[in-house]
């Protein structure tokens, strides 16, 4: 289920952050997945995406186009957290089904 709202998520210290162009009429989550479009920009995690990392923050690009607008993104999900019925993945994964939570 796509998010409507943002989530808090534990994130630990030593975790990195990465930033990322969001799609045109994207709009990103804070704590949602978020996965890299064929065209190498980010947005909510949808099948076929590449894993980029759950949204620090939120960012809204519905009215831009592609890059007006970065999100920061946790490379590590912590406990708590699935995607494909696993309770880690690692950054870059192709997902196939869509990402839940516990």
């Amino acid at each position: 289920m796509a998010l409507s709202a943002n989530r808090e998520v534990d994130r630990y210290v030593d975790q990195e952050l990465r930033s990322y162009q969001v799609a045109t009429g994207a709009h990103v989550y804070k704590g949602g997945f978020v996965g890299l479009n064929a065209s190498g920009y980010v947005r909510a995690l949808a099948a076929g995406d590449r894993c980029a990392g759950l949204a620090y923050e939120e960012a809204d690009n519905t009215s831009g186009l592609n890059g007006d607008v970065a999100v920061r993104c946790s490379l590590t999900v912590t406990s708590g957290t699935r995607c494909l019925g696993r309770p880690s993945w690692t950054s870059g994964e192709r997902c196939t089904r869509r990402a839940t939570t516990r």
